[in-house]
């Protein structure tokens, strides 16, 4: 069992994974150790405001999919919702997915963006189109697979 191919790709994998996990923890508590420091700065300068209430620049939301991975899940939503979504819908079904928070706004909103520029090069590949309805864009895939489908008066 110890030489499957299968539960060798799987360990490393798993390894890798780890790896990554444990360099993300490193970033997250140098950016906290930053914040501290900055915070200590605007003290000693004499900044007297509470930085809490400072506003928060836009959610990074790059690096967050692998290569083609966005336009895989929203394709996939797509697919299983023929009634058609909106961007935001289709975002918070693949944070929820992924097991991202949706609680925060400026991520979301983030994630809404990248889906919906995603959204459009579907529909520029013709693999997606939509109608305007009163709550915004409702998405759905490009019309059903007609080349795919083969009824008996085409063969």
């Amino acid at each position: 069992m110890e030489n499957d191919p299968g539960i060798h790709a799987l360990l490393r994998r798993r390894s890798e994974i780890v790896g990554a996990i444990g360099h993300l923890e490193a970033k997250a508590t140098s950016l906290r150790d930053d914040l501290h420091h900055l915070d200590a700065s605007l003290r000693i300068l004499g900044y007297a405001g509470d930085q809490a209430r400072l506003p928060v620049r836009k959610a990074c939301s790059s690096g967050l999919f692998h290569r083609k991975e966005l336009t895989r899940l929203v394709t996939a939503l797509l697919r299983d919702n023929p009634d058609g979504l909106q961007a935001s819908e289709i975002a918070i079904a693949i944070a929820r997915d992924k097991g991202w928070s949706t609680d925060e706004k400026p991520f979301v909103i983030a994630l809404t963006d990248k889906v919906s520029r995603t959204l459009s090069k579907l529909k520029s590949q013709e693999r997606a189109g939509f109608e305007d309805c009163e709550a915004g864009f409702l998405w759905r895939p490009a019309g059903p697979a007609a080349s795919s489908r083969i009824t008996i008066s085409d063969r």
